[in-house]
């Protein structure tokens, strides 16, 4: 019963993450607010655990000891040369037998279809917007948790908002 809670817990936690998840349109190095691999995700989030009050980047990742961890660090966004704090460092699950995330990717100019793709890079997807977002963790109990959030669209435009994906 408490292995069921705690899951729970950590579905909600990723599930609110990416749900926040603000696509910040970086004029300048967009890989400092946006980076999606297969085994690791940075973004920013209006959602914090650890800063109250402040938006945060975001990275979640496994670490060498097999743990899923999460770190956050205040997000200025009126002063992008302010001094950055040391991310706050958590543990949200020991013993991950794997962690995987997809990107739904769709080109921006046909608009039509999409692939799940195991990594996004702006810099060499410029035609291509992300749409949503799968996390797979593999506990080694057997259990397994999949995440999936759409990303929120513009209305005007039809694509993620923010500009960034």
């Amino acid at each position: 019963m408490a292995q069921n809670y705690k899951l729970n817990n950590l579905y909600i936690l990723l599930s609110k993450k990416l749900d926040e998840l603000y696509q910040y349109k970086a004029v300048k190095d967009p890989e400092k607010y946006f980076e999606g691999k297969e085994d690791s995700i940075l973004f920013i989030s209006y959602y914090s655990v650890k800063v109250p009050y402040f938006p945060v980047t975001t990275r979640i990742y496994i670490d060498g000891e097999n743990n899923l961890v999460m770190e956050e660090t205040p997000f200025f966004f009126d002063r992008p040369d302010a001094n950055i704090p040391e991310p706050v460092k958590m543990v949200l699950w020991k013993d991950i037998k794997d962690f995987k995330l997809s990107y739904l990717v769709v080109d921006s100019v046909r608009k039509k279809g999409g692939v799940w793709e195991s990594e996004y890079v702006k810099k060499t997807n410029r035609s291509k917007i992300i749409t949503a977002i799968k996390m797979e963790v593999f506990l080694k109990t057997g259990d397994e948790i999949t995440v999936f959030s759409y990303l929120k669209q513009d209305n005007k435009t039809g694509s993620p908002s923010g500009g960034l994906l």
